[in-house]
């Protein structure tokens, strides 16, 4: 067979490289960077070098190739001589090919992977039908995290724990009931206030309409506002319904600050159940995990009570110097109005305004002159303060979880959006910690002495 080949070769003029491409052309069928094309109208392999060289079809007798490793032009071989030689000889030296490989990925999901899936979509189904009770424990977490570090205060000066948590939740009972007990009367006061004047005040828009160029004679807001039955509506289907809220309201606390003391209580506990589901060697990891999130979102808590009762202060003193009657009242409001995000401040605005407002304009004027500079000192001064080490999210992203935690849970929602929202920091911050730049001293000591040379 060897000699066979030396003779095929000496008789075509074609060298050993040439039968060796040739092979390699009709194993791969795959031409252009390794010199080899293949002519559909000839029915020929044509072998030639990659670049520069002349292709074809047989070249005339006589022709002589030129000296060198590749040869200037060879002459065409038939397919079939071709393909036997490729049998029995193995390629040398293979020019790169530029060939397109495939693949495909399979995915194989096991019985226990299977059921995986369909356990932690169950697990998301439930949560979703018991919506309100988990909005119950995320506020008795919450709560938690705020008066963890007030019971190990008492803890340590002697208190027994189960005393100690028993005292904490007892005074802040006692002080939502006195909260409650000063502002429900003079919400009803103003409600039988606002029923009395309301056809006057009808009457004044109706006059400003008039002295503004509008045809409010088809409004009829006087007649309207008294023919309606106030003592009915109020009294009745509205009474009704606060009712039925006010009693779901007061359920809810009560759930809370029972969950709240259990969470007080068995807080080893939980720890203890929590890294049962972490590996041991990441056990430090996840208790230095758990400390920053209550410290994160007990700071929260603790900061926004304290912007809430400085508010509630400001505005009670305020409203008892301008002469505003129920001024307390109207603190409490804006102390729990506060609490809402980017717009609380300007909601509690609101009610004192208008109760100045009933008094004389000028009292108002100065009511909303007085909050809208306490908003200011709030914005620019107390927030960061208080919020300096606890809270540090950016407006945008507070705003867009507002946003998110009304449009899912309306009100509940966007009390419990920054608290998720610093929650969501300590997470990224331990997944993906902040990077941190390195000093330049400290580049320039350790780069070698050449380079320092060449950057002088």
């Amino acid at each position: 067979m060897y000699s066979w080949l030396r003779r095929a070769a000496s008789s075509q003029r074609l060298s050993m490289a040439s039968f060796t491409a040739c092979s390699v052309s009709w194993r791969r069928r795959r031409a252009r960077s390794s010199g080899v094309m293949v002519s559909a109208d000839w029915g020929f392999v044509t072998c030639a070098r990659p670049a520069g060289s002349m292709v074809g079809g047989t070249k005339p007798e006589g022709f002589r190739e030129t000296s060198g490793y590749r040869p200037a032009a060879r002459r065409a071989i038939p397919r079939q001589r071709c393909a036997t030689l490729s049998e029995r000889y193995a390629v040398a030296r293979l020019a790169p090919t530029s060939a397109v490989e495939t693949f495909a990925v399979r995915i194989e999901i096991s019985g226990r992977g299977l059921l995986i899936v369909l356990a932690v979509a169950a697990v998301v189904w439930a949560l979703w039908q018991l919506w309100s009770l988990v909005l119950l424990v995320l506020a008795s977490l919450i709560l938690m995290a705020a008066l963890a570090p007030a019971a190990g205060w008492l803890e340590r000066r002697g208190a027994p724990r189960t005393l100690a948590v028993l005292g904490l939740l007892l005074a802040l009972l006692l002080a939502l009931a006195g909260m409650f007990a000063t502002v429900a009367p003079a919400v009803y006061e103003e409600v039988q206030d606002l029923r009395a004047n309301l056809p006057s005040y009808a009457a004044d828009v109706e006059q400003l309409g008039h002295d503004l160029g509008f045809d409010t004679s088809d409004w009829e807001l006087e007649r309207r506002a008294h023919e309606i039955d106030w003592t009915e509506v109020i009294s009745g289907r509205l009474a009704l319904t606060y009712g039925q809220r006010v009693a779901y309201a007061l359920f809810s606390t009560v759930t809370v600050l029972v969950l709240t003391a259990y969470l007080l209580m068995d807080a080893g506990r939980l720890r203890a159940f929590i890294l049962r589901f972490v590996p041991a060697s990441r056990h430090p990891d996840a208790e230095h995990f758990l400390r920053e999130l209550s410290r994160v979102v007990g700071g929260y808590v603790r900061g926004q009570l304290v912007t809430s009762a400085v508010i509630g202060i400001y505005t009670t003193v305020v409203l008892t110097a301008v002469g505003v009657p129920n001024p307390l009242a109207f603190g409490i409001l804006a102390a729990f109005a506060d609490v809402i995000p980017l717009v609380g401040a300007f909601i509690a605005i609101v009610p004192a305004t208008l109760a100045a407002f009933q008094e004389s304009p000028t009292q108002a004027a100065v009511v909303l002159g007085l909050l809208l500079a306490y908003q200011q000192f709030e914005d620019r001064y107390l927030v960061p303060k208080v919020y300096s080490r606890t809270l540090n999210v950016p407006p945008l992203v507070v705003l867009l979880a507002v946003l998110v935690g009304a449009e899912l849970l309306g009100i509940a929602g966007v009390l419990l959006a920054l608290p998720a929202a610093a929650a969501g920091r300590v997470v990224l911050d331990y997944y993906w910690p902040p990077a941190q730049d390195v000093p330049s001293e400290s580049l320039s000591k350790e780069a070698p002495a050449e380079s320092r040379e060449e950057v002088r």
